[in-house]
C-alpha cells in the first residue's frame, strides 16, 4: 500500500480518517439543539435528555455484536448494511412526526454508528505497519475529537438558520459519501482474510485506544 506525503501514513488511513470524521456527525451534531426539539414536540428536558441517551445506549450494546457479525458475515457486507441504517435512521429523523419516532431514528442511527466504528478499528489496524502505528491511531483521534468540536457548532449554525429537522439530511448525506469512501477501502483490504496472527494484537490495542478516544463524548 503505498504512502502518502503526510509523515508516511497510508492512504487509506487518512480516507479511514476521513469516514471517521464523517459518521460522527450523527452523535452530536444535533446536541445543541435539544432546546428546539423539546420545544418543538412540547416534551420535558428529562425527554429531551433521553433523545440522546438513547443514541449512547444503542452504541454501547451494539459494540461486540457487531464485532462478533463483522466477522461472521463480513466486514464490507455489514458495512453495506450499517451505512444504508444510518441513512435511512436519519432520513426518519429528518421526517419523525412524534419524539417517539426520533427517538427510534436515534436508535438505529447509535446501532449504525456503532457497527461502523468497530469496523473502522479494524481497518485501521489492518492499514497499519510497524514504523506508523502511532501515527495512524494519531489520525483516529485527530478526526474523532474534530468531529466532537466541529458538529455541535455546525449544528448550532444550521439550526439558528433554519431548525434542527436539517442536521438529519446533512448526516444522511455524509454517511452515503463516508459508506462509499469506507466500502472502496474495505474491498481493498479484504479483512477477512488477512492472518489472525499478523492483525490481532494491533486490532486489539486499536479497539481500546479508539474506545477510550469515544469515552471522551
Amino acid at each position: 500500500m503505498a504512502a502518502s506525503r503526510f509523515g508516511g501514513i497510508p492512504r487509506d488511513s487518512l480516507l479511514l480518517g476521513v469516514t471517521t470524521f464523517a459518521f460522527i456527525s450523527a452523535t452530536n451534531i444535533l446536541t445543541p439543539l435539544l432546546p428546539q426539539v423539546r420545544d418543538g414536540f412540547g416534551v420535558s428536558i428529562a425527554t429531551a435528555g433521553l433523545i440522546v441517551g438513547s443514541y449512547g445506549l444503542a452504541r454501547l450494546v451494539i459494540d461486540l455484536p457487531a464485532g462478533f457479525l463483522a466477522d461472521r458475515i463480513g466486514h464490507r457486507r455489514i458495512s453495506v448494511i450499517a451505512v444504508i441504517l444510518l441513512i435511512a435512521s436519519s432520513l426518519l429523523g429528518f421526517a419523525a412526526p412524534t419524539v417517539e419516532v426520533l427517538m427510534i431514528s436515534r436508535v438505529l442511527s447509535g446501532i449504525a454508528a456503532g457497527t461502523l466504528g468497530t469496523v473502522q478499528v479494524a481497518a485501521l489496524a489492518a492499514t497499519a505497519t510497524g514504523a506508523a502505528r502511532g501515527r495512524i491511531m494519531s489520525v483516529f483521534g485527530l478526526a474523532n475529537n474534530a468531529g466532537i468540536a466541529i458538529y455541535p457548532i455546525l449544528g448550532g449554525v444550521v439550526g439558528s438558520a433554519w431548525s434542527w429537522r436539517p442536521t438529519f439530511l446533512i448526516t444522511a448525506v455524509l454517511a452515503a459519501v463516508a459508506g462509499v469512501i469506507l466500502l472502496g477501502i474495505l474491498s481493498r483490504l479484504e479483512l477477512g482474510q488477512r492472518s489472525e496472527e499478523h492483525t490481532s494484537e494491533l486490532q486489539s490495542l486499536a479497539y481500546l485506544v479508539c474506545r477510550l478516544l469515544l469515552e471522551k463524548k
